[in-house]
């Protein structure tokens, strides 16, 4: 269990780095639960938290399950997380635009490989 303890400290580490999180209360509420269960887990006074929580954290953190106790690397870096973070806070007509943005610059990209 320390090995998921220790994966948990890190998922919210970077959490709170992205700006997705000001701190663990902040996760766990919206994972929809108190932090003291998770508190009691990662201090080390508890010895496991329940598969709901831990799916629930993972929902709240928008990772999988095994990425947030580390049995899979995180496949996006902190740059990363802060731009999953920013998307969170734009409106639907900016994410539109991103998009259209996003496909124009594939597709420019794509016609300059054929080149």
């Amino acid at each position: 269990m320390d090995r998921y303890r220790e994966a948990l400290k890190s998922t919210l580490a970077r959490l709170k780095a992205s700006g997705q999180v000001d701190d663990l209360a902040e996760w766990c509420r919206r994972a929809g639960f108190k932090s003291s269960t998770v508190h009691e887990f990662l201090a080390g006074r508890t010895r496991s938290l329940t598969l709901e929580k831990i799916d629930a954290l993972a929902v709240a953190a928008g990772i999988p399950v095994s990425v947030m106790l580390g049995e899979t690397p995180a496949m996006l870096t902190e740059d990363d997380m802060r731009l999953v973070a920013a998307l969170r806070h734009m409106d639907a007509s900016k994410k539109q635009e991103l998009a259209a943005w996003l496909v124009a610059a594939q597709t420019a990209q794509q016609d300059a490989r054929k080149q």
